[in-house]
């Protein structure tokens, strides 16, 4: 029998991404419950696409469901506090990784700190790393992890300098989609599983929200 593993952190407004909620209908009123909601694209578990960096590249709609579902390499890359990811680290833990896969890193930070302000000082990307990404041609490649240092400055400050999302410019110039916030990679016992992870299909946008669910054989 498969196992399914549900990739995603809530989303429920209460840790660094706000949510409007409003209710329309009510069973009190109308006898019905009907909800809206405002949520950013670059909230909790989500896919970028390269419009969100590149100007004029491509939209989220602009790949095929089956771009978002296929063979996933889980490279276990255990890092704390403010360490650094570099391509040496990504080669030694991704021998398995083949071209054209989806790459998940796993180095554990997510699990331990979602819902508290430490999660800022989480583990990165360097360029190198980044590099080794690209050369695998990887499609997507997944986070429990901030990927970016500058994004330190974005979560305190609520701002930073477009030019200092290095490793977004990089991945997305290259067409490597990032799938953050990644939830359970604890739960993935197999170093290969097959990711499912369709986002909203949202026209001509930057990301959008996702439920990615990892199957294990």
């Amino acid at each position: 029998m498969p196992r399914y593993i549900d990739l995603t952190v809530p989303f429920d407004g209460r840790f660094r991404f706000k949510i409007d909620f409003e209710r329309s209908r009510s069973f009190e009123k109308d006898g019905r419950q009907a909800s809206s909601y405002f949520i950013s694209a670059h909230a909790y578990t989500h896919l970028d696409a390269p419009l969100h960096m590149i100007q004029h590249g491509k939209g989220i709609d602009a790949y095929p469901i089956d771009h978002f579902i296929g063979e996933a390499a889980i490279l276990d890359i255990p890092k704390g506090r403010n360490e650094a990811i570099t391509a040496e680290d990504m080669e030694r833990a991704g021998k398995h990784a083949k071209d054209g896969d989806i790459v998940i890193i796993r180095t554990g930070w997510l699990e331990k700190t979602w819902g508290k302000d430490d999660f800022n000082d989480s583990p990165y990307l360097t360029e190198d790393a980044a590099d080794w990404l690209i050369g695998l041609k990887a499609r997507i490649a997944g986070y429990d992890f901030a990927i970016d240092y500058v994004e330190r400055e974005f979560f305190t400050k609520g701002h930073a300098r477009t030019e200092d999302f290095v490793i977004h410019l990089k991945l997305l110039s290259n067409e490597v989609l990032n799938l953050e916030n990644l939830n359970n990679l604890s739960k993935i016992s197999k170093p290969r599983v097959k990711l499912i992870a369709p986002p909203i299909m949202l026209k001509d946008c930057d990301g959008a929200p996702c439920r990615p669910v990892a199957i294990e054989d």
